[in-house]
């Protein structure tokens, strides 16, 4: 800045050359007269006023002359020399060093041959790139030292003259000006007025060039503030630091660095996402072209941003954060942060997402994000990502969901309100309060509130989920949060919780009786689905449940939570206990009950088991085939009660088989009936067909319209209408019906 270095050439060495000789050999040329010699004093003589002066002159003129060219010239309306070489001006002094320096003052004393020099009155200085006034000021030759004392002010520009060139304005209540050593000290409330900025402070030290007076470097202290003149959005508002470095090259700001609880502002328009208050043990501010370029924060740094309609905005803190700044735009470029990384985004509807991690980088997104033309966040080392909701009138906030991870990658708009789509990877762990997780990566879309589990991670673990259900796992898993809806795909496996009611918290969600309680139950396929909205669980593709001695195997396996209901399609192979009187006592025994059919359906209202198109059930003691068959089961979902078969129904019951179009078995009393057009049974009759040497067992069929058999007392009964003959004869066993 040309306005600054014009203070630094005030004193030079003419001025101490001109001084010393003016205050020896002022009297001396007054008192022996003229010589041939510089420098020469003209003045016209007066009655003395003073009587402790020597010489007294009036309107006088002084010049020194070296090498033939004027270097100094004093003009006063009277002086007065002393006997111990002091000199005195009064009235309209006026001095003009070689250098153009100009000094006006109404009084001036100099005293120890010219080594100090007092002005006890208001003194302006003037020099073609500098003014400066004071109310009284002091300069000390041998020392190259100029005081300026009460209401000390500096005006410096590259043409002081000039209204339309820029100047820059320095006041204080004192000023110390060092021209050898190339600075000025400013003490006591300090303003600095620039053409961009504007600076106070209890002290302020500036470096000059020596030559030029152009400021190179100022230092602000105690209280310091700097703040900016230009009123766009994006530029600098205010920034306070108890200490403040300012740096010039060529008239062009470099930098401004603060330190020790340092803040500063930034001028908004009020659009959300733009940068408003930082604050950190130290500040680092970058410009180019006198436009601000970067902003480095060092220890305890924050960052607020500018909110939509007037909520809060996104805050960033870390130990370190740097920030890159569009030139002459009022958004940032780049943000990077390290150590104790924090980011606070408000969402839309009150939510908070909160991220920490040991390193932060928002740079302009990619298409992959999610977020065209936005902000791409990555985060690194122990991520930690926090979704609370806030109570609008107490400002309390509950968190409802935290994921934890290596390493996050996360989709932004400019305004930094929420966030879109994130990617975490490396160790991901979620929890929801209602359900946990873990992969290798998870991607949230916040948009959609959905999860997406993938990856194995080193140790070949793949994607698990878990929540009151039970577990699952799987190559993928997705998951809607507001169900929870949930889909797998790709080795899908689960163990599920085995309470028959309110093993979700609600008392309507329920396992069936058809399995037990307290044991795990484990499904596996290839494909998963679980609706929230009808409680449904669908497994399909090589779809396998077992819990125990109890099995279903099926294309596709449905488990209704809210019913009990199971139902199962497709090549269905079933295999479950069941609890059946003894022949021989009325004690209940179990036996193990395996069907087939193309469907099957369990309906826990009714404890009804159906298996329909090509059925077929073996227990230890029937073997039953029909187009459908149905299991009709006791309140505990375990005991049998009574059996229904329709559609050429085949029925092998202890030597004797039947067939017909519907049977019936009551499990209280034992009893088989059977119906059809006709009735067929064929009975093994009693003998040794190794003992008569028969070539084969003899047996008895029966043909009739209805048939009751009795297991416990083996009776067998067949009826017939009018219409319809029953018929008997003993022969060879034929093929099974």
């Amino acid at each position: 800045m040309a306005e600054a270095g014009n203070l630094v050439s005030l004193w030079q060495r003419p001025a101490r050359i001109a001084l010393a000789t003016f205050a020896v050999a002022f009297g001396l040329i007054l008192s022996f007269g003229a010589r041939d010699r510089t420098p020469s004093v003209v003045a016209d003589m007066v009655s003395r006023t003073d009587r402790e002066a020597i010489i007294e002159s009036r309107d006088a003129q002084i010049v020194q002359r070296e090498n033939r060219s004027d270097n100094l010239k004093i003009e006063a309306d009277r002086q007065l020399g002393y006997e111990d070489g002091s000199v005195k001006l009064l009235g309209n002094v006026a001095i003009q060093f070689e250098d153009g320096l100009v000094l006006d003052t109404e009084e001036a004393v100099y005293e120890n041959g010219g080594d100090l020099v007092t002005m006890p009155r208001r003194t302006i200085f003037g020099r073609p790139n500098m003014q400066a006034s004071a109310g009284s000021a002091r300069y000390k030759r041998d020392e190259d030292l100029l005081h300026l004392e009460r209401n000390a002010t500096v005006v410096l520009s590259s043409d002081i003259e000039s209204d339309s060139a820029a100047k820059t304005e320095i006041s204080a209540e004192r000023a110390l000006v060092a021209q050898s050593d190339g600075y000025m000290e400013f003490v006591g409330g300090v303003s600095f007025v620039g053409e961009r900025q504007s600076m106070d402070a209890g002290q302020i030290r500036t470096d000059l060039d020596p030559i030029s007076f152009e400021i190179n470097s100022l230092r602000l202290t105690g209280e310091a503030r700097v703040a900016g003149n230009d009123q766009s959005a994006g530029s600098l508002e205010v920034m306070t630091a108890p200490t403040i470095d300012v740096s010039y090259e060529e008239e062009s700001l470099q930098s401004i660095v603060l330190a020790g609880g340092s803040r500063l502002a930034l001028l908004t328009d009020g659009t959300a996402g733009q940068l408003r208050e930082m604050s950190a043990t130290d500040v680092v501010v970058g410009y180019l072209e006198n436009e601000l370029s970067s902003i480095m924060l060092d220890q305890a740094a924050n960052i607020s941003l500018v909110g939509s309609s007037n909520g809060p905005g996104t805050e960033i803190a870390g130990d370190n954060v740097e920030i890159l700044l569009d030139s002459g735009e009022d958004a940032f470029e780049e943000i990077s942060a390290n150590k104790n990384v924090s980011i606070r985004l408000p969402g839309e509807n009150g939510e908070i997402q909160t991220i920490s991690a040991n390193s932060l980088e928002v740079i302009e997104a990619e298409q992959d994000t999610g977020v065209v033309g936005g902000l791409e966040a990555k985060f690194g080392g122990e991520v930690e990502y926090v979704e609370s909701s806030v109570d609008n009138e107490t400002g309390d906030s509950e968190s409802f969901r935290r994921i934890l991870s290596e390493n996050l990658s996360a989709g932004l708009d400019r305004d930094l309100i929420g966030m879109h789509v994130a990617t975490f990877t490396g160790g991901v762990g979620v929890n929801t309060g209602s359900l946990t997780g873990s992969a290798e990566q998870v991607v949230y879309d916040a948009d959609s509130d959905r999860v997406e589990f993938s990856g194995t991670d080193n140790q070949g673990r793949a994607p698990l989920l878990n929540d009151a259900r039970g577990s699952l796992l799987a190559a993928t898993i997705n998951v809607r949060l507001g169900g929870p809806d949930i889909q797998a795909t790709g080795s899908v496996s689960s163990v599920l919780s085995s309470g028959s009611e309110n093993f979700n918290g609600n008392p309507e969600t329920r396992r069936p009786r058809l399995l037990s309680e307290g044991t795990p139950i484990y499904v596996t396929s290839n494909q998963f689905s679980y609706n929230a909205a009808t409680s449904e669980a669908t497994y399909t593709g090589s779809s396998r449940l077992w819990q125990g001695s109890t099995e279903f195997r099926a294309n596709s396996i449905v488990l209704d939570e809210a019913t009990g209901d199971v139902i199962a399609a497709g090549a269905v192979e079933t295999q479950f206990p069941l609890f059946q009187n003894a022949e021989e006592s009325d004690e209940r025994v179990e036996v193990v009950a395996t069907g087939n059919a193309a469907s099957f359906e369990y309906a826990e209202a009714t404890g009804t088991v159906t298996y329909a198109t090509a059925a077929t059930l073996v227990t230890d003691v029937i073997d039953l085939s029909g187009t459908s068959i149905q299991l009709f089961l006791e309140g505990d979902g375990r005991s049998l009660a009574r059996i229904f078969a329709t559609g050429d129904v085949k029925l092998t019951l202890e030597g004797r088989r039947m067939a017909g179009e519907t049977m019936t078995y009551y499990e209280a009393d034992g009893r088989y009936e059977m119906t059809g057009d006709p009735v067929r049974i064929v009975e093994e009759l009693p003998g040794d067909a190794e003992e008569s040497g028969a070539d084969s067992i003899e047996c008895r069929e029966t043909t009739g319209q209805a048939l009751t058999f009795y297991v416990t007392s083996q009776a067998l009964t067949v009826d017939a209408k009018a219409e319809v003959r029953t018929t008997s004869m003993n022969q060879p066993c034929p093929p099974a019906p």
